[in-house]
């Protein structure tokens, strides 16, 4: 077993446990383990159809291949029945990190 067979284990029993601090996602139609950690309010536009706040969403997921080619910057994403704009994507320690955005206005 290589260093990044037990990291991704230690990910699975410890970050990723139900019990402790991941909870269960449904990422476009397909339940995952994972952490959802949202910012509200980050950043407030006024245009001419209104203003819109950006509430910016941080989703800590498995790392896998099918996962990785489906989340791509732009592409929107919907993460328990709300829709959410790719931002960044990143893997970081067997973990896919995807920065989410979500606009709402007045």
């Amino acid at each position: 077993m290589n260093f990044k067979d037990i990291l991704k284990k230690d990910i699975e029993k410890t970050f990723l446990d139900i019990d402790k601090l991941a909870e269960e996602l449904e990422i476009d139609g397909v339940k995952h383990k994972g952490v959802l950690d949202s910012k509200e309010n980050v950043e407030t536009k006024v245009e001419s159809q209104g203003i819109y706040n950006t509430d910016i969403s941080i989703l800590y997921i498995l790392y896998s291949d099918e996962l990785r080619k489906r989340c791509k910057k732009g592409r929107s994403i919907e993460v328990n029945k709300r829709t959410y704009i790719i931002e960044s994507v990143a893997e970081q320690l067997g973990m896919l990190v995807v920065k989410l955005s979500e606009n709402t206005g007045f």
